[in-house]
């Protein structure tokens, strides 16, 4: 894979300010969201931009040239001929940053040229102007500047519209407007002119843009207005935007968000939620890789770290979650449901958090009738026992979480629980749901296990006294089986307290156990008891799901997923196989007691939202945690996987986790792709994929990757050691030594191998991934299809496929629609993604989304040129959301022989060989 290096930008996002509105204002007119799309200045020269400049010459009061100082009459701010704007002499039509203005030229104007509105109290000055429109826009471009400028509200502009109503933006100085001496450009203004004066060298004016909230209403005038105790509004020139405003981008504006942040929605792509009657025979569909029916090799089984079915053919699970109560739709949904399952190329779908409520005769049968769908197209079943279920004691906050591991009742609920499940006959496939071997994975609790019991915010706990006791005399029977006696006890743990004592039952254990200051010895004995709890949990549920008739795998706890540690999965070692969750990324609401966000709200919190692609080598601390808690020996399934943040990347970890799991042999599992209520065209949760158009739009040919990924012949084994894993500590090895071959861990009571670090310790390149890490580049790739995500500053090239993507990140892949490689082939689907959002969503930080917009799904449409290096010609199509053509693009041959066309307006491509 090779790197053209030929230099292009282009970035679209929207700012929005804080408005500053006064109380008797706010009833009769409306505050404006600052809605401004920003592209980069090589495509900005280029634009053609349509505009209408305004006449102000009845309304200027003022020249540009001033011979006397106050005397209240010539031009500019009257502050005599050393500081006036007598330099600027660009009369009648004029561009300044490709923007039309018409400039009065004050000796046909009376002397008058501009408007200055008042400052400094200066009495000599109006406070207003109103300039009529009688005309529809989406927003104006005003040349301006101020004197006297300073960080606070300058003034006001208002679209007052024919039906009577207004709509008004705060002019905030060095933010909105510029004082005239040399200052620079910001997110919100750019610099037009620039001259000299007798008082300085750099006299500047600036263009503000404006988007007008209401384009379909008839402007009747625009109202300038100044605050007039400070600075000066001094307005050159108006012009109305026939289209929402655009400004060149500014490096900071790509690199920071400043401010409150809304993305520049009202010029994006409104997503519609695809007609499954009709996408189900389009090209976005990767069903061909389904073996339907599931279940037709027999019973899954574990065979070293590999899964098998009884007829000896190898397993390869691209999987998903379905959450809560969207595991019982209604008959016709889940046909909805199992049909976009299908087409987005997942076999197995893992039920989570469907243990809320009752199952019910009812509820069973909709599971039943989803679960024979679901095998009819040859995806597999995978049940997490214990997702959210409440239990009897109102005090335990978790619900029936780590207390559900070692409370005897409990444990008897959830065994009569498995059995309601999987003894339940379904009517649709005439067997019972255990003995399906469609049902073929099964683990005891999700996001729980002994190993997530601490103290504080983002953690697991006993609360409920009862529990508290519980555990409690358990450990102390633990340690008394052991020890014997405390006596023997305190020659083992060097911090035994005083009040501590096995006989009375009264040791302890404390919720900072892991990381707190204890004897290596006390951890250990927590370690093993937990261990112990878990192993005897285990055995007593897998013993009724056996009596169930189910004789696919099973495992044990899965961790919570921003707590991961290799200890959970030493416990689940003597299960079928290692399941651990894991989130590129998460939100957070602190207002909650139970913080994790999976639905959207105002104020939610984002972490770790940077791109993972785009990072300076940490960000890839999540693939480090998978890799480290991988055991040797046991197929490994990322039961939990998925990205909640802002990043115009987020749809990327499709392809980073399908390329990587491929290559190491993992099962991934994606969270999630539906959960509770089913909405459409509009995104609810911070994770779904079913309603959110990049997400789905990438899962087509993630899926391809995925499949058609070998796994990396070279296998490295990274030793560790128990007081390791509870320290928390990290091996040296980083993650371009991880990846770079299959990677095991094994674990020993020896202190673990000290690896050298690689002398490329951010680069990965084993063959099917090239990942630079401070580049911020990642590829993938088979024969079949290539994945491209992070950074688009340069030209990229692959050996069949050159393109310069106009936007500074993005996510695009390639793929074979006709089981041709790309090289050979005549079909091929070309995905091209960046930021999705709900339209009116805003952000109070970059990492904090402070308003939820309910305006339906909206994603970015992404444009850029590309290059298929074949000596064919094609036909290339932007396709709807459901696959169908959505109009043809113009496509046109370059000097080598090769078709080129620029992609515009969708998400997805279909490139047919004509």
């Amino acid at each position: 894979m090779k790197r053209c290096i030929t230099f292009i930008m282009v970035f679209m996002l929207c700012v929005n300010n804080v408005v500053f509105a006064d109380s008797e204002n706010t009833a009769e007119s409306e505050a404006i969201d600052y809605n401004v799309n920003y592209i980069i200045e090589r495509m900005y020269s280029s634009k053609t931009i349509d505009c209408t400049p305004l006449d102000i010459r009845d309304y200027a009061n003022m020249g540009f040239a001033d011979d006397a100082a106050g005397d209240g009459k010539g031009g500019w701010t009257d502050q005599g001929s050393s500081n006036d704007m007598s330099a600027f002499n660009l009369f009648g039509q004029q561009k300044f940053l490709n923007i039309p203005f018409d400039i009065i030229n004050p000796s046909q104007n009376d002397g008058k040229s501009c408007i200055i509105l008042r400052g400094q109290n200066n009495e000599a000055f109006p406070l207003s102007a109103e300039i009529p429109v009688n005309d529809t826009a989406y927003g104006m471009y005003v040349l301006h500047s101020t004197a006297y400028g300073a960080g606070e509200k300058a003034g006001r502009y208002y679209f007052i519209y024919e039906d009577g109503t207004s709509a008004y933006f705060d002019i905030v100085g060095n933010l909105h407007i510029k004082d005239f001496w040399g200052t620079l450009n910001n997110n919100y203004t750019r610099v037009a002119w620039k001259g000299s004066n007798g008082s300085t060298s750099n006299i500047t004016l600036n263009i503000f843009a404006l988007n007008n909230p209401h384009p379909e209403k008839t402007i009747k005038s625009i109202k300038l207005e100044s605050d007039g105790a400070v600075q000066y509004m001094n307005i050159v020139g108006i012009t109305l935007a026939k289209e929402l405003p655009i400004f060149p981008l500014m490096e900071s504006t790509a690199a920071s968000n400043m401010g409150i942040i809304k993305y520049g929605t009202d010029a994006w792509t409104k997503f519609k939620d695809p007609d499954e009657s009709v996408a189900a025979s389009s090209v976005l569909n990767m069903s061909a890789f389904l073996d339907a029916p599931a279940g037709n090799h027999g019973v899954l089984k574990a065979q070293g770290d590999k899964f098998v079915f009884e007829d000896g053919t190898e397993a390869k699970f691209w999987g998903t979650n379905i959450v809560g109560e969207a595991c019982f739709p209604d008959n016709t949904v889940a046909l909805e449901i199992v049909s976009r399952l299908s087409r987005s190329g997942y076999n197995l779908v893992r039920f989570v958090n469907f243990d809320e409520q009752e199952l019910t005769e009812e509820r069973l049968d909709k599971l039943a009738y989803f679960i024979k769908l679901l095998k009819d197209r040859g995806i597999y079943v995978y049940f997490s026992l214990l997702g959210n279920e409440k239990g009897d004691g109102a005090d335990i906050s978790d619900g029936w979480k780590i207390d559900g591991i070692f409370r005897d009742d409990l444990i008897s609920k959830k065994s009569e629980f498995a059995g309601k499940l999987l003894k339940f006959h379904n009517k649709y496939t005439g067997m019972t749901i255990g003995s399906d071997p469609a049902v073929a994975m099964i683990d005891m609790a999700d996001g729980n296990s002994m190993f997530d019991f601490e103290y504080g915010l983002s953690c697991l706990n006993v609360t409920d006294e009862e529990s508290q006791k519980i555990l409690t005399q358990k450990f102390n029977i633990f340690l008394r089986d052991k020890y014997k006696t405390t006596q023997k006890l305190k020659k083992v743990w060097g911090d035994v307290l005083p009040y501590e004592s096995i006989e009375k039952g009264t040791v302890v254990i404390n919720g900072n156990w892991k990381y707190g200051i204890f004897d290596d010895a006390r951890k250990k004995d927590v370690i093993e008891f937990f261990s112990y709890l878990q192993e005897s949990c285990y055995n007593i549920i897998s013993e009724k799901i056996s009596e169930c008739g189910y004789r696919g795998v099973i495992s044990g706890f899965t961790n919570k997923w921003n707590n991961i540690s290799a200890l959970n999965s030493i416990s689940n070692s003597k299960t079928d196989f290692i399941p651990v969750n894991m989130m590129f990324s998460y939100g957070i609401d602190r207002t909650e007691k139970w913080p994790y966000l999976t639905k959207l709200k105002d104020n939610l919190i984002y972490v770790d939202t940077d791109s993972t692609v785009t990072s300076d080598g940490h960000d890839g601390k999540s693939l480090i945690n998978l890799v480290k808690t991988r055991l040797s020996g046991k197929p490994f399934v990322v039961t939990e996987w998925g990205a909640a943040n802002i990043s115009r990347l987020y749809a990327e970890n499709s392809f980073v986790m399908a390329a990587v799991a491929a290559q190491q042999g993992w099962t991934p599992i994606q969270y999630c792709f539906i959960q509770d209520e089913i909405t459409k065209e509009k995104i609810t949760d911070a994770y779904s994929v079913y309603s959110n158009p990049v997400t789905l739009g990438v899962s087509y040919s993630a899926a391809m990757l995925y499949y058609t990924m070998a796994e990396l012949e070279d296998v490295k084994y990274v030793n560790q050691n128990i007081s390791e894993l509870y320290a928390n500590k990290t091996n040296t090895p980083v993650l371009s030594e991880y990846l770079n071959s299959r990677t095991y861990t094994t674990v020993s009571k020896n202190p673990s191998d000290k690896k050298k670090a690689s002398s490329d310790e951010f680069v990965i390149d084993n063959g099917g991934i090239y990942w630079d890490m401070l580049d911020g580049v990642f590829f993938a790739g088979t024969d079949k299809v290539i994945a491209f995500s992070g950074n688009t500053p340069k030209e990229e090239s692959f050996d069949i496929v050159d393109f310069e993507i106009y936007a500074t990140e993005a996510v695009l892949s390639l793929a074979s629609l006709d089981d041709s490689k790309l090289s050979e082939s005549e079909h091929m689907l070309l995905t091209l993604a960046g930021d999705v959002s709900n339209k009116g969503t805003s952000y109070t930080t970059k990492y904090v989304m402070g308003k939820i917009g309910d305006g339906g799904a909206v994603y970015n449409p992404i444009s850029g040129k590309i290059v298929i290096k074949t000596k064919n010609n094609y036909d290339v199509y932007a396709l709807n959301s459901d696959g169908t053509r959505k109009e043809q693009i113009d496509t046109e041959v370059t000097e080598d022989g090769f078709c080129s066309f620029l992609a515009y307006g969708a998400i997805n491509y279909e490139i047919v060989r004509r």
